[in-house]
């Protein structure tokens, strides 16, 4: 079988498995935030494949955006395209206001203008720093912060288990070694599980407060 076909019924047993999960976003689409609807579908697609720690990165995006977008349209409500000599003047001045601006700042002038709570803000907070920036850089050690310093295993060797395989013999551990969680390979294991357990949570709380921010601009 080529890697296409393998790629193909890879794909084919993710969508399977994960579609039901996130049928419900599918079908949803946002109307007064409807410019984000792409990178909505970017994130709930890496959901969808199983590709956590790119789903992650995704929904840092799409919620650094929302942000930035809810902001401007705050400033520009009322405003359309019927009077775009003004519309663009307010547009381009809202855009030079808040395009430049890093999460915590958006999120702090969201919350100051009554577009998330106080429990939105500080969850948006935290997840800043715990998946947003340690994603973004890279950084198992604030990835896999609360796993253990060490991970115990077993070391073998190949030919005594081969032989006691082969003997029907019960196989002999010789060693039990403690391995550093720092260990780029025991580090990338952690952040893979971590990912997985992580990214569509993130993505449904983030999700929530998009929709709440679009009620509040209909208002």
């Amino acid at each position: 079988m080529s890697n296409k076909e393998n790629l193909k019924n890879h794909f084919s047993e993710r969508i399977d498995h994960n579609f039901d999960e996130l049928k419900k976003y599918y079908n949803h689409n946002l109307i007064e935030m409807c410019e984000i609807n792409s990178l909505k579908m970017e994130a709930l697609n890496c959901l969808l494949f199983g590709l956590y720690t790119a789903s992650i990165n995704s929904t840092s995006h799409l919620l650094e955006r929302t942000m930035k977008i809810a902001l401007i349209k705050f400033e520009t409500k009322g405003l359309t395209y019927s009077d775009f000599e003004k519309y663009n003047k307010s547009v381009n001045h809202a855009h030079s206001q808040f395009d430049h601006l890093k999460l915590p700042k958006t999120v702090s002038l969201a919350k100051s203008k009554g577009l998330i709570s106080s429990a939105q803000f500080q969850y948006l907070n935290e997840k800043a720093k715990s998946l947003r920036d340690a994603y973004s850089h890279a950084q198992t050690s604030v990835i896999n912060k609360d796993l253990p310093q060490f991970f115990s295993g077993f070391l073998f060797n190949f030919s005594e288990v081969k032989n006691n395989l082969i003997n029907n013999e019960d196989v002999k551990i010789t060693r039990i070694i403690d391995i550093t969680k720092t260990s780029p390979a025991i580090a990338q294991l952690q952040q893979d599980r971590s990912s997985k357990t992580d990214a569509l949570v993130f993505f449904e709380n983030v999700y929530k407060i998009i929709c709440d921010i679009e009620f509040k601009l209909k208002e």
